[in-house]
């Protein structure tokens, strides 16, 4: 400011110094000459004086900034001494209101410069002087004076321009400080003035009139802020042309890759669809990929918008600008919101076939409800970023659950119809029998409403559920939730043993063995392939097929003979002897049962033979000292065939964990295929199969589950059918054979009628298998390992007395624990469960 009063007094001096050599010329040319150099410097004193208006204005503005700093020092003095007790809510209500005054201030001045901005403001003075210049006068020092007097007078224009924009932006930043502070002050008022302040009373009233303000103030800041933007980027391309050709080249170029995108996106979503669904269609992983291409295929268009705005704000230099980040906000509220409410349209419309009138009905009351919900979204987003949760974010909240009601009202008034039609066909249902009692009239619409609410929550419910079912460890929590709420509802409204159980016969029949046709169906399609491959592609292979009894590998394992293009062999291990294995090997050759294993080999070479299967070869294991000579026997036969012939033997699930444990730096399988578990839905085509095999159509009318929502018949059929095979799935662990037998023990008849019903099976209790000697338990794991164990190798197995085997043996073949057959013995199916989670609890088996 001292340097331009300096340059001021100087440029006065020189200007009084023109007008003394005006009075002093002697010649009118001289006169003419000085007159029209004290005018031009008379120009440059007026300039001069604009200047320091300017820098006064500068040092104004900046004083204010000070001013507003300084209350927001006092605000947050005043927050920590509240918070050591050494202030009350009077100051702050004091503080509070010089401060809405002080903000008050400060937006009429920013409105002030905003609308400054842009107008020629200032005197343009004449700098050309007259038109006519008499000839023969040395005008040279005059022109450089007026370029001079040009060059100062535009430089002072841009300097005017820049300095409202550096108030604007002061007193912008004042404004969005101060108001930050007034928010922090809100939680320290009494209670009375935050409620007068937030309500809608005068002083509410006036607070949100005053943040409305400041909204428009922003959004007239940013709008001005924009050419601005586009200004300076041109104003940097004059300088160097690299920037803005290489924003234009990434433009271009993004906006054909979307373009040549949205041309062919459907058209790629729906092959890619098809091309996993043919794939693999029984993989969970397949079933989701599947998913989300259907998914794609119908939200794609506000998706595609979403990514390439998102491309054009990272490529483009946008981010982090405040008036494109609100553009980006905006943007992304709409687009969002309709990418939600066409997934949530396709996923209503994907689980519930309806007509496509009510399809229709369905897509507008869900586009009613976003745009709502976007709205109040988008302006709560844009308040809380401008002025922050203030009287205005309050009132807007109020008045989204004001509008919930005419919004309800008119959605019901669209579903009214059809809520009816639902409600008709539950008229059974005591609430759904007053909905429709109550269906004309002013009640009417009360009752719609009711009718409507409850089928929503309930058809959400439906859907959650379904969802959350797919996941293995929340069906396996609602089967065991499922099967103690049905275990108290049998005990207390149906108990055991109401229904006449089957006749011998016919249980024989539904639970007896699975038939390989009925596992062909679910063989892990995979898992084969992966086999079948190797096989073909690899001579010399190793391969282990692993899983729990009764689950199917019987069956793989004659699938893979089946399917692979080599000459294959299927022997079963029956008497779980080396020596048997190689006699059958023989014979099956056309060799003696004593032949030697390399004439075995060479026979078996010469025939073809290029894969041996062994099916049941856990059997050649034994847990105990040396009993693992049978196995190493078959091992060392694997090992002499080389690369000639490949193998694949089943295993036990118990048996392989005991073998991979103790081979487990000697024994290299090239491949090990462990089955998975049946799946609920596999379990339950199953059960039906069998049942329509045998002639029988059970009715689940006797299988109750305590309190349930009330459904109308046909619904509640089809939940007690899931509720129990999955209770059914969930205690076999997905295993078909035990889930046959459980699922004969749930059927029975009231005679005379032939009708057969379902009721829960009761399961094992574990605690009478609990209270059995610890010799037993080892007597028990013996048994589930050895798979048809003999005396001998239980003996050698728990290193126990042979008379403490005997009577344990006694024990459990009187408890039925244990099925006999030809002096060996093997765990129940009816059994299996309980003792095996009985060992598992004490650690005595792995999981």
């Amino acid at each position: 400011a001292l340097e331009a009063e300096t340059e001021a007094e100087r440029i006065a001096a020189e200007r009084q110094a023109a007008l003394a050599a005006l009075h002093e010329a002697k010649t009118e040319a001289t006169r003419w000459v000085a007159e029209q150099r004290a005018n031009l410097l008379g120009i440059r004193e007026k300039l001069a004086k604009d200047r320091q208006d300017l820098l006064k204005i500068r040092e104004g503005f900046v004083a204010s900034r000070e001013g507003a700093l300084a209350l927001d020092r006092r605000v947050r003095e005043l927050a920590v001494a509240r918070a050591k007790g050494l202030s009350n809510e009077d100051e702050a209500d004091r503080l509070y209101e010089e401060l809405v005054q002080v903000l008050s201030s400060f937006r009429e001045e920013l409105d002030e410069s905003l609308g400054q901005i842009g107008e020629d403001g200032g005197d343009d003075y004449d700098i050309d002087g007259p038109a006519v210049t008499p000839t023969g006068i040395d005008t040279d020092t005059l022109d450089d004076l007026r370029r001079e007097l040009r060059a100062e007078q535009n430089a002072l224009r841009e300097e005017r321009e820049a300095l409202r924009w550096e108030r604007a932006e002061v007193l912008r930043d004042a404004v969005v400080g101060l108001n930050h502070s007034r928010l922090q002050l809100m939680g320290l008022l009494s209670r009375r003035h935050r409620r007068a302040l937030q309500g809608l009373g005068p002083a509410g009233i006036g607070q949100a009139a005053r943040e409305l303000e400041q909204i428009r103030l922003e959004a007239q800041f940013h709008i001005l802020s924009v050419p601005r933007f586009f200004e300076k980027r041109m104003t940097d391309a004059g300088s160097s042309a690299v920037p803005i050709v290489s924003f234009l080249i990434k433009l271009m170029v993004l906006v054909l890759v979307f373009r040549w995108v949205r041309s062919r996106s459907v058209q790629w979503i729906r092959k890619a669809r098809i091309h996993w669904s043919a794939q693999r269609p029984d993989q969970w992983t397949t079933r989701r990929i599947v998913d989300l291409f259907w998914y794609l295929e119908r939200v794609h268009v506000p998706l595609e918008w979403l990514l390439f705005l998102w491309a054009l704000r990272e490529t483009g230099g946008f981010k982090g600008i405040a008036e494109f980040d609100y553009a980006w906000i905006v943007a992304l509220w709409i687009l969002a919101g309709t990418l939600v409410v066409r997934f949530l349209h396709a996923t209503a419309g994907r689980r519930i076939q309806v007509s496509t009138e009510q399809s229709e009905l369905r897509y507008r009351s869900l586009r009613l409800v976003g745009m709502t919900v976007v709205a109040v979204g988008l302006f709560l987003d844009l308040a809380e970023r401008t002025v922050g949760k203030g009287a205005l974010y309050e009132w807007v909240l109020t008045l989204f659950w004001v509008l919930a009601i005419p919004l309800v009202l008119l959605l019901v008034s669209w579903w009214k119809t059809r809520i009816f039609e639902r409600a008709r066909q539950r008229k059974g249902q005591p609430f759904f029998a007053w909905v429709v009692r109550n269906s004309q009239g002013w009640m009417g619409f009360l009752a719609a409403t009711a009718g409507g609410i409850y089928l929503a929550v309930q058809s959400t419910y439906h859907f959650i559920f379904r969802y959350a079912s797919q996941i293995a460890f929340t069906r396996r929590t609602v089967a065991y939730l499922l099967r103690r709420q049905a275990e108290k509802s049998a005990a207390s409204v149906h108990p055991m043993g109401a229904l006449v159980p089957l006749s011998d016969d016919l249980r024989e029949e539904l639970c007896g063995p699975v038939a390989p046709a009925e596992r062909a169906e679910v063989v892990p399609r995979e898992e084969l392939r992966g086999v079948v491959e190797r096989l073909r592609d690899t001579k010399g292979t190793l391969t282990a097929i692993v899983g729990e009894s009764g689950l199917g590998k019987s069956t793989f394992l004659e699938q893979v003979v089946e399917t692979t293009d080599r000459e294959a062999l299927l022997l079963r291990s029956e008497e779980g002897t080396c020596d048997a294995l190689l006699a059958d090997l023989a014979t099956s050759v056309d060799l003696e049962a004593d032949a030697p294993i390399e004439d075995i080999l060479a026979t078996l070479v010469d025939r073809g033979i290029e894969v041996v299967a062994i099916d049941d070869a856990h059997r050649l294991v034994k847990p105990f000292i040396g009993g693992l000579a049978e196995a190493d026997r078959l091992f060392e036969l694997v090992r002499k065939s080389g690369d000639r012939i490949s193998w694949v033997m089943t295993f036990a699930k118990s048996t392989w964990n005991y073998l991979s444990r103790a081979r487990a730096d000697r024994l290299l399988f090239d491949q090990v295929v462990a089955l998975r578990p049946w799946t609920d839905g596999e379990i339950r085509t199953l059960v039906m199969n069998r049942c329509k095999k045998v002639g029988i159509d059970p009715s689940f009318e006797e299988f109750q589950m305590g309190h349930q929502a009330p459904e109308d018949p046909v619904e509640e059929e089809k939940r007690r059918r899931r509720d129990f095979f999955r209770i059914l799935w969930d205690y076999t662990d997905g295993n078909p054979t035990h889930a046959l037998h459980f699922w004969s023990l749930s059927l029975g008849t009231h005679p005379p009628s032939d009708q057969v019903y379902v009721q829960l099976f009761q399961t094992p209790s574990t605690l009478a298998v609990e209270k059995l000697a610890p010799t037993v338990f080892f007597v028990l794991r013996a048994i589930l390992q050895l798979d048809r164990a003999l005396e001998s190798d239980i003996v050698r197995c728990t290193d126990l007395p042979p008379s403490d085997v005997a009577e344990a043996l006694r024990v459990v073949c009187a408890r039925d624990y244990v099925d006999q057959e030809k002096g060996r013995v093997s765990i129940s199916t009816h059994w299996y469960r309980a003792v095996e989670d009985v060992l598992r609890r004490r650690h005595l088996i792995m999981a």
